[in-house]
């Protein structure tokens, strides 16, 4: 189970840095309280105290993942307390007051990841998780042996097997797809502090990589024959996407080169932050569907 806590922790010191005072100077109080972990810290502990993956499966393992879903409402609770402070300082932190105001920015989204990423990772883990996960690897390997048996070509098998691949994926993508989401905003967020290309490529690597890859996903099914009529009309118009996705997923604007200017990298960054706020609803109308709709 992922360090929690040490996450949190390496960047919340990060973050901090431009909202020390300076010299004998002291803090303003809407900064000085967001210093302050409050009860995120003690949350914090108490999620990554529970981890029920490090013992057997079943009812051991189960009593204590329950235990644990209740320690991630009690970090909840306290990541909603701590955002609104974060929130009431930005109000009253001027956009003039770049370095601080910056901070207060990566804070928020760093928070809002680590949020996603415990609830994508306990929900991953989960009973109901774990045997939906086994019941589409059967599902996958049934269609591939049956496929192979045809004398199918590897292309072929893979083609005939992908609609059943895409439904695994799919068994945990609305947590995973807010976890995408989150670290794309993270990303925007530390490029913007630092908009050099080494920056950029380190930080698109990472959280532009794994938002394209869902959006990416989302276009594939869309035009897949299997994928219901009702479901295609949803998605309908999210393949106006491929070319931005293809570009910061796997093309020129994932990495850029060294002696790009920062007048490029603000560019380029423009046109992912643009790509993830229009793409976005998207996803949450494809969270609906899932909560409502079981895909065969």
């Amino acid at each position: 189970m992922p360090n929690f806590m040490k996450l949190w922790m390496d960047d919340y010191n990060k973050c901090c840095i431009p909202l020390q005072g300076k010299g004998a100077k002291k803090l303003p109080e809407h900064l000085a309280v967001v210093r302050g972990n409050l009860g995120v810290d003690a949350a914090l502990k108490k999620v990554d105290a529970n981890d029920p993956f490090s013992k057997n499966a079943g009812k051991e393992r189960d009593a204590i993942h329950k235990v644990l879903e209740k320690e991630v409402k009690g970090y909840e609770a306290e990541a909603a307390k701590y955002k609104k402070l974060i929130d009431a300082a930005l109000k009253v932190t001027a956009k003039t007051e770049k370095d601080a105001y910056r901070a207060l920015k990566k804070l928020a989204a760093h928070l809002d990841l680590i949020t996603a990423q415990i609830v994508h990772h306990m929900t991953t883990y989960s009973k109901e998780s774990t045997k939906a996960t086994a019941k589409a690897d059967a599902r996958v390997e049934k269609e591939t042996k049956a496929a192979q048996k045809k004398g199918l070509s590897d292309d072929d098998v893979k083609k005939e097997v992908d609609y059943a691949k895409q439904l695994k994926s799919l068994s945990q993508f609305p947590t995973a797809v807010v976890t995408a989401y989150a670290k794309a905003k993270v990303t925007v967020q530390n490029i913007k502090s630092d908009p050099t290309p080494a920056t950029y490529n380190k930080e698109m690597e990472a959280g532009g990589r794994n938002y394209t890859q869902q959006l990416g996903n989302l276009i594939k099914l869309s035009k897949d024959s299997k994928c219901p009529p009702d479901l295609k009309v949803i998605l309908k118009g999210i393949d106006a996407y491929k070319g931005a996705v293809d570009a910061y997923g796997n093309g020129p604007r994932r990495k850029i080169a060294d002696d790009t200017s920062e007048k490029n990298v603000l560019d380029f960054l423009k046109g992912f932050a643009r790509l993830v706020k229009e793409s976005y609803p998207f996803a949450t109308e494809m969270k609906e569907y899932l909560k409502n709709h079981k895909l065969k």
